[in-house]
């Protein structure tokens, strides 16, 4: 339960890192190292991203678990998280080269750009929702059809000891993630005006934020390989 209730720290903590500095980076300007997009650029970005998220998790996490397995898409979701993070830098590095070749942002930053919320949905795979996979046999207290939640969540009902501590087990880990959402933004931003004033033209937050992506894929590698069993 203990290594379930860390996979899930993780994710949460990896998933309000990006979603604070996504609108961040996009609206710093691109000599303080960021894209200095407006705001109904950055909004329409956002809102592709959120539907495209949708679409793949209710029509492809199912078909995917049912083929690779649950631990293995949760790790290619968790490890997407790193190219996520990398593509930060790159993005400003393409946007400071298109501006001093054409005076605007061309091509390779848009497409840079799609390649980020590409990654962004399959990170999703970690905590998506979907119709029930033929593979993962969840109980119908906890999930009731035809939904069911992402990868992370079916190691959650897994690890619990009985039906009985179900709800225990999820508020535990609800919990967990409640204070890692709530120091998350803070410490997320405050690393970002940092290394922005100080380190790396802002680099050092994408470094430490890769490196958090990387352990959180070494984390779940300790996620056992078949994580449902019967609950008595």
């Amino acid at each position: 339960m203990l290594i379930a209730c860390a996979n899930y720290s993780f994710v949460a903590l990896i998933d309000i890192s990006f979603r604070t500095l996504q609108p961040v980076f996009f609206s710093t300007p691109i000599a303080l190292g960021g894209l200095g997009l407006d705001p109904p650029v950055i909004g329409t970005i956002m809102a592709f991203s959120g539907a495209l998220n949708g679409a793949f998790t209710i029509f492809f996490f199912s078909r995917m678990t049912d083929y690779f397995g649950v631990k293995l898409v949760y790790l290619m979701g968790m490890a997407a998280a790193v190219p996520c993070f990398s593509l930060f830098p790159i993005l400003n590095l393409l946007a400071r080269n298109s501006i001093e070749r054409s005076g605007g942002l061309g091509l390779e930053v848009w497409v840079a750009v799609g390649l980020q919320v590409v990654m962004v949905v399959l990170n999703s795979m970690c905590c998506g929702t979907s119709i029930h996979s033929n593979e993962v046999k969840l109980p119908l207290e906890l999930f009731p059809p035809p939904v069911v939640s992402g990868a992370v969540f079916i190691f959650i009902a897994a690890a619990s000891p009985s039906k009985a501590s179900l709800g225990a087990t999820n508020g535990l880990t609800q919990l967990s993630v409640a204070l890692v959402r709530t120091v998350g933004p803070a410490l997320v931003s405050s690393m970002y005006s940092l290394s922005i004033d100080r380190y790396m033209n802002g680099g050092l937050v994408y470094c430490m934020a890769v490196g958090l992506s990387l352990g959180a894929v070494w984390v779940g590698l300790l996620l056992p390989r078949h994580p449902w069993k019967d609950i008595n």
